[in-house]
């Protein structure tokens, strides 16, 4: 009996802790979205043959020769993920500074980084994940008037190690001239 009673009170402890933690780290409320200025958008580019999406945002004072910043979600994320993740910031970012923000989609929601030993699609594929972004870096200089000097790249996980592998492999090449 003193064994039963025992295992029903460390089982109704640990269902208590259980919920705690679920409170605590598994629910987050979603980011209030600011009042934006501007407009996001959607569309496609061919690379190699396959359809690559992409979300863009540009606001509405918008600069002359804007520069353009690429977000890069994680592995197994979307453009969805990674504007909720950020709360939306780069959005307002782009408001308060008139630069362009684009969230290309990655290959199966993966990247084609700079880790050899990665088992994901884009990988396992080889994908030209590089060519994509030179190719939004060309269409929004010839859409947009961006400047292709002014480009950056800032990623999560997966998303970053493809920023990595972008700056050491595409210095001045395609037009594109990368800051230090």
């Amino acid at each position: 009996m003193r064994i039963i009673r025992l295992s029903l009170i460390v089982i109704a402890s640990l269902a208590v802790i259980g919920a705690a933690l679920f409170s605590y780290y598994g629910y987050s409320s979603a980011p209030l979205r600011a009042k934006l200025s501007g407009t996001l958008g959607e569309d496609t580019i061919v690379i190699d043959g396959i359809e690559r999406s992409y979300t863009f945002y540009i606001p509405t004072a918008l600069n002359k020769d804007p520069a353009l910043v690429f977000m890069l979600h994680g592995s197994l994320q979307s453009v969805a993920d990674i504007r909720k993740f950020t709360a939306y910031q780069f959005e307002q970012l782009a408001d308060q500074n008139g630069f362009i923000v684009v969230y290309p989609a990655g290959y199966k929601n993966n990247w084609n980084d700079c880790r050899s030993a990665a088992r994901y699609p884009a990988r396992t594929e080889n994908i030209d994940d590089l060519k994509f972004i030179t190719s939004l870096i060309n269409r929004f200089q010839q859409r947009y008037g961006s400047d292709t000097a002014k480009s950056f790249i800032a990623g999560y996980s997966n998303g970053g190690h493809l920023g990595f592998r972008f700056a050491l492999e595409i210095r001045d090449k395609e037009g594109i001239l990368l800051q230090n």
